[in-house]
């Protein structure tokens, strides 16, 4: 096959009369609807190393081997331990609408990277080559752990498969831990090989026949239901990662159950996730019932005493205190695959009509003239935010109280997508307890009594845009100047700067390494009238541009809302406020990014006059009150100036 790699066209001719629909062997792939000139080597092993009868296999191999001008290779008798990938999800590349122009391509020339690595094992050039062509891969869709199983069909005594079966062997039997969920990088795969063949003398393929038979220790958290302890469906991660992929298992209605079970952190009863994110109890009950059923019909699982639930969950009885009188926990498998997932296009919370939580909307278009209809800036101030986030990737608004921040930081993202996409988009709010470990890396509660290491929020969503290289993403963070910026973002100090976008460095807390991808920028929102805020840390303003946010109480846009209200208190409460700002310009103490901002008096029609009198007296005079703490005369002379306006 190594020598097809100048004429790639012959491999897809060798597939194509295999399964040409003679003799009753199929494989789930149209290649002409999937408009193919090549396929990959990986899945052309995946052909018979998937979910067939030991028969059909035979018969593959056989075709294969004579197509290859092997004659002379008796067909295999046995496969006991050789790993094998989901029958329906045995492509290494994605279809005609999902792949990238090059997949198919970077797939051979990992495939040629790995060959001539065996060739020369000590060959730097073969080394790099290699690391670099597995970093292509990584980010496809279709490539997962699966890779590293394909990279063992290829060459089963250069390189050790690492689905969670293997994982779990080595880090129990050799000690040799792969740490995180997701695919390691090409040098960091390397290196867990060299570390096997350091902590062991057999080769790989004896090391996958032992992992086959090995079996863990079942672990039942505390507490849950005592006879669960012996019971185990046998369904490792890898498998749950391509069973979720199968949208008739995991249809809209299972995704939105497993998101909310997710975000309730893994374990909570029916009634709990019916009162958090609505729809009703007996909605979850046939959710989860019908996941497992499927599941235990797809994989022929056994039941525990009959029932189906166990498959997916732990049990046990709540307490009297509890909502709901049984709480499930998703098993850590699942929980696992789940975690590499993105599943933010699924709803959080039901429709509020009722209609299924299922069902979503299609990404609404959003353009600079709505983005300018709806922030009360002017064009140039787009084109120069737009331009400052394209050029620095990261910037921050400013500006005093009520000037529409965050507001305008969503839409600016809307803006530079062309559309209403919130999958695209991650949000947190920075306060003084906030830590490296929440928005980096570090360690959380596993829900066993126990610590692991898990990557934070930030992490995450630079994995999401990693895996999606060609559409952008943006980080939102608010009060971005609340936290210890140095301590929270610690290594990313450098990563963040536009001129190394794209880098990795190594983590100090477990070794892993992390990019900030080039598709991703960040924008802070920081409030320049807090008086209890240091200046930004001069090491990360360097890396941000700044835009100020200024109050916009003359903007046209913002004018024509304030007559569209048609309440006339409301536009006299504006004239007052005006008047109050250019006091607040005045003051030494004070100055511009102080001024009041416009948001406190964008209303709808039909506003009254008891609505305006509450801005005035709960939001502005509180205000007016921080302001001037040192000058009661003046703060009763303003609250007096915006008070007028209801007593005329």
């Amino acid at each position: 096959m190594y020598g097809m790699r100048n004429d790639r066209s012959r491999l897809l001719k060798l597939f194509k009369s295999i399964f040409s629909g003679e003799g009753g062997l199929t494989f789930p792939m149209d290649t002409e609807t999937e408009g193919l000139v090549t396929i990959d080597p990986f899945t052309f092993f995946a052909t018979f190393n998937r979910g067939v009868s030991p028969e059909k296999r035979n018969r593959i191999v056989r075709l294969a081997l004579d197509g290859l001008g092997r004659q002379d290779v008796a067909t295999p008798t046995d496969y006991e331990g050789l790993p094998v990938v989901n029958n329906m999800r045995s492509w290494f590349f994605g279809g005609k609408q999902d792949r990238g122009a090059h997949d198919i391509d970077n797939l051979w020339e990992l495939f040629c990277a790995a060959m001539e690595l065996a060739t020369n094992p000590a060959g730097v050039q073969q080394r790099l080559q290699m690391a670099h062509a597995f970093d292509a891969v990584r980010s496809q869709i279709c490539i997962k752990w699966n890779i590293t199983i394909g990279l063992f069909w290829v060459l089963p005594n250069i390189y050790m498969p690492l689905d969670a079966h293997s994982r779990g062997y080595l880090a129990d039997v050799l000690g040799i831990k792969v740490k995180g969920a997701n695919l390691p990088a090409g040098e960091e795969y390397l290196v867990i090989m060299d570390a096997i063949r350091a902590a062991t003398d057999k080769p790989f393929y004896e090391l996958s026949a032992d992992a086959y038979e090995w079996k863990p220790e079942p672990k039942t958290p505390w507490g849950w239901h005592p006879n669960l302890k012996e019971y185990n469906p046998g369904i490792d991660q890898d498998t749950w990662d391509q069973l979720l992929d199968d949208s008739s298992i995991f249809n809209p209605q299972a995704q939105a159950f497993l998101r909310r079970m997710m975000d309730a952190g893994g374990k909570a009863t029916c009634t709990q996730l019916a009162q958090t994110y609505g729809e009703s109890m007996s909605y979850y009950q046939s959710a989860g019932t019908n996941m497992a059923m499927k599941v235990a019909k797809a994989l022929d699982c056994p039941l525990w005493q009959g029932k189906y639930w166990p498959i997916l969950f732990y049990g046990k009885n709540t307490s009297k205190d509890d909502a709901g009188l049984f709480l499930w926990m998703i098993r850590p498998e699942l929980a696992e695959a789940l975690k590499s997932r993105d599943l933010s296009d699924v709803p959080l919370y039901a429709e509020p009509d009722g209609e299924a939580a299922s069902q979503t909307s299609a990404k609404k278009p959003y353009d600079d003239a709505q983005f300018l209809q709806d922030v009360f800036v002017s064009k140039s101030d787009l084109t120069a935010m737009k331009g400052l986030l394209e050029r620095k990737k990261n910037l921050i608004l400013q500006g005093a109280p009520g000037t529409g921040k965050t507001y305008a930081a969503r839409r600016l993202a809307y803006a530079m997508m062309g559309e209403e996409d919130d999958s695209r988009i991650g949000f947190v709010q920075f306060h003084q307890s906030y830590t490296y470990e929440d928005f980096v890396i570090g360690y959380r509660p596993n829900g066993e009594g126990g610590f692991d290491i898990q990557p934070g929020i930030f992490a995450d969503f630079c994995a999401r845009a990693a895996r999606d290289s060609e559409r952008s993403y943006f980080f939102i963070i608010d009060e971005i100047n609340r936290a210890n910026i140095s301590k929270v973002f610690g290594e990313l100090l450098m990563l963040i700067e536009a001129d190394h976008r794209g880098d990795s460095i190594e983590l100090s807390i477990d070794r892993r390494r992390l990019t900030v991808p080039k598709n991703l920028f960040i924008i802070g929102m920081m409030n320049t009238a807090d008086r209890g805020l240091a200046l930004i840390d001069y090491a990360l303003r360097r890396r941000f541009a700044f835009f100020d946010m200024k109050p916009a109480l003359d903007a046209p846009g913002f004018l024509t809302m304030l007559q569209n209200t048609g309440n006339e208190k409301l536009g006299a409460l504006v004239d007052a406020v005006r008047e109050i700002n250019k006091e607040i310009e005045k003051d030494p103490a004070l100055g511009q990014g102080f001024c009041i901002g416009h948001s406190y008096f964008c209303m709808q029609q039909g506003v009254t006059d008891e609505d305006v009198h509450g801005i005035a007296r709960f939001e502005i005079e509180p205000l007016i009150a921080e302001y001037w703490f040192d000058d009661q005369q003046k703060v009763r002379k303003l609250t007096d100036k915006l008070e007028s306006v209801f007593n005329a």
